[in-house]
């Protein structure tokens, strides 16, 4: 079920449809005005001139294809071929094929590429994508943009105080699932990998952040004034598919079918991002990262019609933990790659989640075999949503517990695993005879004689076992079964000294969540603890322990 679903979607022929485009609407006054910026260009053009010398010494640019100075002015200064009108149209109308060259086509003409879903049919598949062509070098290579926008999706899931391009989930799904699904692999060799820059905002110099090298990405401020002339040809439709999904158009807007898009950057604040309003006009200033659907998605790209290898076999970079933003999230995935475990990044589609709930999530794997799961909803209703719509479907026996704070869930063969007010959701899978997933660790990966004596007393009782091992401390998490099949678990761990211990206890059970925290010395130097978060685990009672002299510790999940 949490298998990756990605699908790569049916080519297109090869042929490249040319037209005049434009959005055609009134530029009529908005309520909500934007102001430009007069920020560095972020993705400069290459000079026309197809005789300059390719090895002439570059000047400072901003994004450009690794394989092609892109940094060279326009003859025009409207981002194209000499044959461009003023406008950016194109003088004529004509039709070319892939083979023919990217030579061939001008700026303002309409390429087809890749499909995606757009007229919210989905029972006739997904459709051709048109793309603007805005500039073309003279290498051959092209900077287009798609027509109209294809999705709504917010900047980023969650709002965050600070949040750049770098590490915007738009840019993840642009390169990743937009990427893969949308494009053929002979479609990918034709995509150059891009270094994209992102200027500074200019009013309150807010950063944009690090260079990046994409497949696909969405323009910046300046791109978005050099490339179109005026606002009626900035304006932009959006797709039947993309209405239908919630992005916001026509009610509470002013210019008919189109809406307001996205570009990369910053805004004002850290956690504004700039976009191009429904009449056309550069909102430099921005809006906050995590509106959903107030915004439309246009990719865009530099391709080329010379195949290339390198670039068909790019994939984009792998997930680092501190790419997860939610705090919880981040710090579940540290413990995982701690541990070995190899973390992969899971989206909505992946679970068969509603995007518009789901923010994030991620499972380990260690020795092919997945260890822990982690999901971050909205909230806790989302949670219960995803449950019963997701899960309960298919399995036959399961348990809800409603608490105070969250869930916690039991399913039966499947998983067993916990959901706290805020929609964090951790669990594991399980096995039908256990009621848990253990990789049965042996007692002989274990030194300590105190870690090596409670394995051996719980493995008496039938316990299996997973290795806790991490940052130098030895230990494991024991499980058994009551009869009721529900999971006990026993977490044992060695540190240097009993002070030590109760010290990382203390990080480990954050006191938001688990107010209580008491810890009683003992005559023989060791302690006693209980730990409890108010009516968390009313069904079950308190996390009690003892920490011996030397820094063993045995925490205990009594029975259920």
């Amino acid at each position: 079920m949490h298998a990756f679903k990605k699908v790569c979607a049916v080519l297109v022929s090869g042929i490249f449809m040319i037209s005049l485009v434009g959005c055609g609407k009134k530029d009529e006054d908005s309520e909500k005005k934007g102001k430009k910026s007069k920020n560095d260009a972020d993705v400069e053009d290459q000079a026309d001139d197809e005789n300059e010398d390719e090895d002439s010494d570059d000047k400072e640019g901003n994004s450009g294809s690794k394989d092609a100075d892109r940094n060279g002015d326009s003859k025009d200064g409207n981002g194209g071929s000499e044959d461009a009108d003023e406008n950016g149209g194109s003088s004529g109308s004509k039709e070319v094929t892939m083979q023919d060259g990217a030579g061939d086509i001008q700026v303002g003409d309409v390429i087809i590429m890749g499909k995606y879903e757009q007229d919210g049919d989905t029972s006739n598949g997904p459709e051709d994508i048109k793309w603007l062509v805005l500039d073309v070098n003279g290498k051959g290579e092209c900077l287009a943009i798609a027509m109209d926008a294809l999705e709504g999706k917010a900047y980023h899931k969650t709002y965050q105080i600070e949040m750049t391009w770098e590490k915007c989930s738009l840019r993840s799904w642009l390169n990743d699932d937009f990427y893969i699904s949308a494009f053929t692999e002979e479609e990918k060799g034709w995509i150059n990998v891009t270094t994209v820059k992102t200027e500074d905002n200019e009013n309150n110099g807010t950063a944009g952040g690090n260079d990046t090298e994409d497949k696909v990405f969405l323009l910046s401020v300046d791109e978005a004034e050099k490339y179109f002339d005026s606002d009626e040809k900035r304006q932009c439709l959006a797709s039947e598919y993309a209405k239908a999904q919630g992005l916001e158009v026509g009610e509470y807007h002013t210019v008919e079918g189109c809406c307001y898009w996205w570009l990369r950057s910053p805004g004002d604040y850290a956690s504004d991002v700039a976009r191009v309003t429904e009449e056309g006009k550069v909102q430099a200033s921005g809006t906050s990262i995590d509106r959903e659907n107030s915004c439309g998605v246009r990719p865009a790209m530099w391709f080329s019609a010379e195949y290339s290898a390198e670039n068909a076999a790019w994939t984009a970079p792998e997930k680092d933990p501190a790419d997860f933003q939610n705090v919880a999230v981040r710090s579940m995935v540290e413990v995982w790659e701690s541990a070995g475990c190899e973390v992969v990044p899971v989206s909505y589609a992946d679970i068969g989640a509603d995007k518009q709930k789901f923010v994030e999530g991620a499972y380990g794997v260690k020795d092919g075999q997945i260890t822990n799961y982690v999901y971050k909803f909205v909230d806790s209703e989302a949670v219960l949503e995803y449950i019963n719509t997701v899960w309960i479907p298919q399995c036959e026996g399961y348990s809800l517990f409603e608490l105070s704070v969250g869930l916690e869930f039991w399913f039966d063969g499947m998983y067993a695993g916990s959901e706290t007010s805020d929609g964090l959701m951790v669990f594991m899978p399980v096995t039908e005879d256990q009621n848990v997933r253990a990789n049965n660790v042996e007692v002989s990966a274990y030194s300590d004689a105190g870690v090596v004596a409670t394995y051996e007393e719980l493995a008496a009782k039938g316990f299996v076992f997973d290795d806790f091992t991490m940052n130098g401390v030895e230990g494991f998490i024991g499980y058994g079964k009551d009869d009721t099949k529900r999971h006990i678990s026993v977490t044992c761990m060695k540190y240097a000294s009993a002070d030590e211990a109760v010290e990382k206890l203390r990080e480990s059970y954050d006191s938001r969540m688990f107010q209580v925290f008491d810890v009683v010395d003992q005559a023989d130097g060791s302690k006693t603890i209980t730990i409890d978060a108010d009516d968390m685990y009313y069904h079950m009672g308190p996390i009690t322990g003892t920490i011996s002299a030397d820094g063993l510790v045995v925490l205990s999940h009594p029975d259920y």
